[in-house]
């Protein structure tokens, strides 16, 4: 059977604002007999001595004799007795845990390393963070004892300070990604650092799903992936650390830095009407993505619009464009590029049944009328020569003619139209992968 020494105490940590944790210290199994058993009783009381004075009042640690009574130190401890049903159960009553930490001792290329890690209780599942560190011989080790005892230290307060279902990646042992969210809190402050590294990034998806009401990203956050927070139903705020040298955030709005950026509306603002500040010249992918805005109004300064701007925005009636603006239009509240040659967004949540594209469009654009539920028949004129991706996707077009002049149809243009029953379309015309319902019925002509 393994044998294992245990050196334990517990932590109560009251001041800190992160919440009460009662930590036990299981520090160092001796893998290759580097320390005699006086040594490893020395070392113990040496450690809990540095250890006590470290915290400075801040951390109750569990007093000696009351440890040694729990689990004889002067004997060998089998990680089976450890595991019996009563030794558990008086474990889980005098130290009320919920992590371990436990370390090894062993030699790696003649010198003595010890090996620190955090834990689950009674679990024993491995958490993030641990330390590490080499000794020459037993003096250097013991010397080194307020190191070490720093270094556990620093990383139990940065594990303890995570939010709870927080998930990041650490990339190039460099800096960290946060991957996914599976707390079931409604506020999360992003912690700045994670294990010494920065937390620099925020992945795509990476708070999907969420029950999040305000987040708060660190100054570190300098690269946030489109579509971060989709799906957040309930947020109502992003709130940006003022030194952040990237990000900005004005009424829980998340910007770039020199405000010139609109990244994202949160979806779960109650507010009816925005007008996008002036300062703004483009408006990035899906930043309005499933908000319940009724009314956009775009100022003269915004030159860009990113894909799916407006996804699925269910109660959106009217996008508003400054009569100023160089780039972009609007007509009875669709959005069009300056000369109406283009399409680009028809709000989904017009509550009308036909529509009659202007004769002067020439391009449906990508997600140009994207789950517009209500539309059933749309009007495609002679004029108009390309039609974009999913522009009509998730729409409840019972029929569509789409005339000879179309040329190409994009991937997926007529995706989920699960009621459109007949497509009209010339036999010259490039169409897409997925373009239409599998059991649309196809009339070519010409």
């Amino acid at each position: 059977m393994k044998k294992i020494f245990l050196i334990p105490f517990l932590m109560i940590i009251g001041s800190w604002v992160f919440a009460q944790e009662h930590i036990a210290v299981f520090p160092f199994e001796d893998m290759e007999n580097v320390l005699t058993r006086n040594q490893m009783v020395m070392f113990y009381r040496e450690f809990s001595n540095e250890f006590t004075n470290r915290s400075e009042g801040r951390i109750s640690v569990v007093p000696r004799l009351d440890v040694e009574r729990l689990i004889n130190i002067e004997a060998e401890f089998q990680l089976s007795d450890f595991s019996a049903r009563a030794k558990t159960a008086e474990m889980g009553r005098v130290l009320n845990g919920t992590q371990i930490l436990s370390g090894r001792i062993g030699k790696l290329d003649n010198k003595i390393r010890i090996v620190v890690s955090l834990y689950t209780y009674p679990e024993l599942d491995q958490l993030p963070g641990g330390t590490s560190l080499s000794a020459a011989n037993t003096n250097e080790l013991f010397n080194k004892i307020p190191e070490l005892v720093k270094s556990m230290y620093n990383e139990i307060v940065t594990v303890l300070s995570l939010p709870e279902g927080l998930e990041y990646e650490i990339v190039d042992s460099m800096t960290v990604t946060i991957t996914g969210y599976k707390g079931n809190a409604t506020t999360l402050n992003l912690p700045s650092h994670i294990n010494g590294m920065p937390v620099t990034a925020i992945r795509k998806n990476a708070f999907y799903d969420s029950s999040l009401i305000s987040i708060t990203l660190p100054s570190s956050v300098t690269y946030i992936e489109s579509f971060a927070f989709n799906g957040c139903k309930s947020l109502t705020s992003i709130t940006v650390d003022n030194r952040n040298p990237a990000y900005a955030s004005i009424d829980g709005v998340l910007f770039d830095k020199k405000m010139q950026t609109l990244i994202k509306y949160p979806q779960g603002r109650s507010q009816k009407t925005y007008g996008i500040p002036t300062s703004v010249t483009s408006i990035g992918g899906s930043a309005f993505a499933n908000c319940g805005l009724t009314s956009i109004t775009i100022p003269a300064s915004v030159t860009s619009i990113g894909g799916s701007a407006f996804y699925d925005c269910r109660s959106l009636t009217s996008i508003m464009v400054d009569n100023g603006n160089p780039s972009y239009s609007s007509i009875d509240g669709v959005l069009f590029d300056k000369n109406i040659r283009t399409l680009i967004s028809f709000p989904a949540g017009r509550n009308v049944r036909t529509y009659v594209i202007p004769s002067s469009v020439t391009t449906i654009g990508d997600n140009a009328f994207e789950s517009c539920y209500y539309l059933t028949n749309v009007t495609i004129p002679s004029s108009v020569a390309s039609i974009g991706n999913e522009a009509f996707a998730f729409c409840n077009l019972t029929s569509v003619i789409i005339p000879s002049s179309v040329m190409s149809i994009g991937k997926q243009a007529f995706m989920y139209c699960e009621d459109l029953k007949s497509i009209t379309l010339s036999r010259r015309t490039q169409v897409g992968e997925g373009a239409f319902p599998r059991d649309a019925w196809i009339i070519s002509r010409d």
